[in-house]
């Protein structure tokens, strides 16, 4: 996977439609990366009103060699799985993206890395392998991202959010999902801190899409999220997240107070969105 720096003009909107498009795909068992250029001679993507430079990844034509989890000084020497759910950039310009493995048996859990502005690729955080009965000490699979003050925030959807290991998306179902996030494994909001602690926010506690409950709403791991995705901070600190459901049916706004974890549901109401995990979000400042 390459990653490409775009002018601020363009960055939104194409970052966007790559998002949304990573859930538009043909259907195919298994991801297909794009030819890569030999080194030396990379081919940059038509993009309009604004140029695109390469930011970091790898060159090799040879997809076995292409991806992989390698950070390094040198950006070229990067290696990145196929699958990207969400990206955002710092204040500073780093640059901070989800990263699945390459292989679904390769051992490895998802993970957030990091291209700082000059170049350097780093790995933030590392997930978790979901254990049966064990309860989670981190996210398992990133689906949104968010910083503020130094501090980076991570939705988790959980096994069942975002992409399958084939690269498409995954059709979701309380009823026939076996091991569906119960409580202690539950999806949720997980904060990373600038020492690489990771804790959770809000949720995780509490059984996911919690049937039946009068309320998902709560302080901490007293709120329940279904398929927490796409994040942003608003101009007053409130993190925003879109809580997705299953196809078809109405998600939920989110709003979380980072410094309690206290969760109420937006009164900016429901979304019904055709595709699956993940989407982006744009919160315009007030």
């Amino acid at each position: 996977m390459k990653f490409f720096r775009l002018s601020h003009a363009s960055l939104c909107a194409i970052a966007a439609s790559l998002l949304l498009a990573a859930c538009g795909g043909d259907g195919d068992s298994s991801p297909t990366p794009p030819p890569s250029p030999t080194p030396g001679a990379a081919a940059l993507p038509d993009v309009p009103n604004g140029r695109a430079t390469l930011l970091a990844g790898s060159l090799e034509a040879d997809p076995a060699k292409a991806c992989g989890r390698v950070d390094a000084d040198d950006p070229l020497q990067s290696r990145f799985g196929y699958i990207t759910h969400a990206m955002t950039v710092a204040a500073d310009g780093a640059v901070y993206l989800t990263d699945r493995p390459c292989r679904a048996d390769s051992g490895q859990a998802d993970a957030v890395r990091k291209i700082a502005p000059n170049g350097k690729v780093s790995t933030v955080a590392t997930g978790a392998l979901p254990q049966a009965g064990a309860a989670l000490a981190r996210f398992v699979r990133p689906a949104g991202l968010a910083v503020k003050g130094g501090v980076l925030y991570v939705s988790d959807g959980g096994p069942y959010g975002g992409l399958d290991a084939g690269g498409v998306c995954e059709t979701y179902s309380l009823t026939t999902a076996p091991g569906y996030p119960a409580a202690g494994q539950a999806t949720g909001i997980w904060r990373v801190a600038a020492d690489g602690r990771i804790s959770a926010v809000a949720g995780v506690a509490r059984a996911s899409c919690e049937a039946g409950a009068a309320s998902l709403d709560g302080a901490g791991p007293q709120a329940s999220f279904c398929l927490p995705a796409g994040m942003a901070f608003s101009a007053d600190g409130v993190l925003h997240v879109m809580d997705a459901r299953m196809q078809g049916t109405p998600g939920t706004w989110r709003t979380v107070h980072v410094s309690d974890g206290n969760v109420q549901s937006s009164p900016a109401g429901r979304f019904t969105l055709k595709q699956t995990l993940p989407y982006p979000l744009l919160v315009q400042p007030a």
